[in-house]
């Protein structure tokens, strides 16, 4: 009568383990499998003609080495990285090394044309800020600790906004003169240069149709 009831409930155990699980088929195949004419992923309702676009038909890639130079503003491409059978309109997927992934910068890639890929690195490095009032000298003077080697923009803020003004940047300390006024202070903007250096970047190329 025991090993009835342990029997019972070891079906009863089962059962609720069954439902609150999903079944998932395994591949176990110890080689690499092809699917020669692509696969689809999603919903029996999404995979229809007007959402053909979500079938896979290649998946591409490559690793290597990228010295990018150190950029303060804009953008910067890389040459030409080789991926056979890339095609432009492909989409494209670049993961940066550890150290550049940690900068305040930006990282894509493209197709730029048939088995070529160019990684674009965009530097987001950004200091936002207002000085004190200006000092009332003529011309008047104003400072602030930014980054060395900063791109910087300036503009007067209260009575005198709209005034010119020149900029410079000497170490680490941002220099605005030009406004007359000790009652007005300035909002400065600085782009800080970042240097990826050099490292390993992992393109990824999806075609899809």
């Amino acid at each position: 009568m025991k090993n009835k009831i342990l029997a019972v409930a070891a079906l009863l155990l089962a059962g609720t383990a069954f439902a609150v699980s999903e079944s998932i088929d395994k591949f176990n195949n110890p080689r690499p499998v092809q699917f020669a004419s692509g696969i689809y992923v999603g919903s029996d309702a999404s995979l229809v003609a007007a959402n053909v676009k979500n079938k896979l038909t290649r998946v591409l890639g490559t690793t290597t080495t990228i010295d990018f130079t150190t950029q303060t503003v804009g953008r910067q491409e890389s040459s030409a990285v080789t991926v056979t059978g890339a095609r432009t309109g492909d989409r494209c997927i670049v993961t940066p090394n550890a150290t550049a992934a940690a900068l305040a910068a930006q990282f894509t890639c493209y197709v730029s044309a048939t088995n070529a890929v160019k990684v674009v690195f965009v530097p987001l490095s950004e200091q936002i800020g207002t000085t004190a009032a200006l000092d009332g000298a003529s011309p008047s003077v104003a400072t602030a600790t930014v980054t060395a080697s900063s791109v910087c923009t300036a503009s007067v803020v209260g009575t005198a906004a709209g005034t010119a003004v020149q900029v410079s940047v000497t170490s680490t300390t941002l220099t605005v003169t030009g406004a007359n006024s000790a009652t007005n202070t300035v909002n400065y903007r600085c782009n800080a240069p970042v240097d990826p250096a050099s490292g390993e970047y992992t393109i990824t190329v999806l075609s899809m149709q």
